[in-house]
């Protein structure tokens, strides 16, 4: 299994089974050309998916040692998930005035 990558994303502070599975899900849904490898587990409970697309090496880890989930790669996967824009119907609420008290 490759050790070096370019890119290195921390998804979840803990090691979450589901949720190294929705982001193996996630990543299978929005990249074209992804093949799936080999799911690798360690002794130690942790989990690894590797995927290549276009000659490219991905990996996701949901790592007990270091207790978090990863998404590691050679490739910039950012552009296959643009960030959601604000709704228009949620608008932030202000914050109440703050009263100072009469002396």
């Amino acid at each position: 299994m490759k050790t070096d990558y370019k890119f290195d994303t921390m998804i979840c502070n803990q090691a979450d089974e589901d949720v190294f599975r929705r982001q193996c899900l996630a990543l299978e849904k929005a990249l074209p050309n992804l093949t799936k490898g080999q799911l690798l587990q360690d002794v130690d409970g942790s989990d690894f998916q590797e995927y290549a697309m276009n000659g490219y090496a991905i990996l996701v880890e949901s790592d007990t040692q270091v207790n978090g989930v990863f998404v590691r790669s050679d490739v910039d996967l950012r552009p296959y998930f643009p960030k959601k824009k604000p709704s228009a119907t949620k608008q932030a609420v202000p914050a109440p005035a703050r009263v100072s008290p009469v002396n």
